[in-house]
């Protein structure tokens, strides 16, 4: 996947709105597979305060516009992260096929692309000894 190509756009519209809003904690621009795009203000969530996630969720559900494809998350202005952990589960809640997200993250020196499952932990009750097992087969 070219990142310039998939996460362009997002990204322009972040740093946009994180120059409109420098108050915010996290900015989150959101491509669906409708093709529309959606940018969440994320004001408190450094102190547990998920009122706007709540909220865009919310708004999600009600244009029925949940399954989403792209994700560009900016924390404080500055670095591109993973978004709350609240938020990823909630975006898993309305949309399972929102496992496959991709997430645009900062590397060492360039940008990376990782699907929103691999941001997650095992879910509960998942056999970790498997999981490791697998995990240490495919990095051999």
């Amino acid at each position: 996947m070219e990142i310039g190509t998939a996460f362009n756009g997002l990204m322009d519209e972040a740093e946009k709105t994180c120059c409109e809003h420098p108050d915010a904690e996290q900015v989150i621009a959101v491509k669906t597979e409708k093709g529309n795009t959606y940018i969440l203000v994320n004001r408190n969530v450094m102190s547990g305060d998920y009122s706007d996630e709540n909220s865009f969720i919310q708004m999600l559900r009600e244009k029925d516009d949940t399954e989403t494809q792209y994700l560009v998350c900016k924390w404080n202005g500055k670095t591109v992260d993973v978004p709350s952990f609240h938020f990823r589960e909630q975006l898993l809640n309305i949309n399972p096929k929102n496992e496959n997200t991709a997430l645009l993250l900062q590397g060492f020196g360039a940008y990376i692309v990782k699907p929103l499952k691999n941001t997650l932990p095992p879910p509960k009750g998942a056999d970790m000894e498997k999981i490791r097992k697998k995990l240490e087969k495919a990095n051999s």
